[in-house]
C-alpha cells in the first residue's frame, strides 16, 4: 500500500492512485514460494494495468523497478512503456525475466549510470537508452514538448525516495 503522506501529497495531481498487488518478495536470493507468488501475481498485475491505464487515458507508461515490469510489459496494450533502470537486476531468473519484458514491450530506458545502461543493451536498442545520472539538473536543456503525451502511468512503489513527488 502506497505511504499515506506520499499518496497524500499526490493526489491533487493524479487521476487515481492504485495498489497493485506485488510480494512480499525476499530481497536478495529469491525462495520458491516467491516464484510461486509473483506467478501468481503476474496476470492479475498486467490485468489491472491494462484497465487503469484504458479508464485513465493513459498514453505512457513509466517503470520505476523490475518487479512489476513484466506485468507492464503485458499489461501496456500498445503504449509507450519507459523503465527507469537504477541498477542492473542481480538474480539471473529475475534478470532474464526483466530483459524479456524489455524486448516483447520495444521499451525505451533511462539509465542512472553507464553500467545500468550497459546491461540494459541486449534488451533496449543503445539509441533508447538515455544515461541520466542522480542529482543532474538536466545539463541545462529545457525538456522537448511531447505532442499527445497529457497522461503518464507511474507504476512503483509510492514512497518519498522514489521521487514521484518530483516527477
Amino acid at each position: 500500500a502506497p505511504h499515506s503522506n506520499v499518496a497524500e501529497a499526490l493526489t491533487p495531481y493524479c487521476v487515481e492512485i492504485c495498489s497493485l498487488p506485488c510480494g512480499p518478495f525476499a530481497s536478495a536470493s529469491k525462495s520458491v514460494s516467491d516464484a510461486v507468488r509473483f506467478a501468481w501475481q503476474l496476470p492479475r498485475q498486467a490485468a489491472l494495468i491494462a484497465r487503469t491505464t484504458a479508464r485513465n487515458g493513459i498514453d505512457v507508461i513509466y517503470v520505476n523497478g523490475p518487479r512489476v515490469l513484466p506485468a507492464a510489459a503485458l499489461g501496456r496494450a500498445g503504449r509507450p512503456l519507459i523503465y527507469h533502470s537504477h541498477w542492473m537486476v542481480p538474480q539471473r531468473s529475475a534478470a532474464s525475466l526483466a530483459r524479456a519484458a524489455l524486448r516483447r514491450s520495444g521499451a525505451s530506458a533511462i539509465a542512472t549510470s553507464r553500467l545500468a545502461g550497459e546491461w540494459l543493451q541486449d534488451s533496449v536498442p543503445p539509441r533508447r537508452i538515455s544515461t541520466i545520472y542522480n542529482g543532474v539538473a538536466g545539463f541545462g536543456i529545457s525538456p522537448r514538448p511531447r505532442d499527445g503525451v497529457r497522461h503518464i502511468a507511474m507504476l512503483g512503489r509510492v514512497s518519498a525516495e522514489k521521487g514521484q513527488l518530483e516527477f
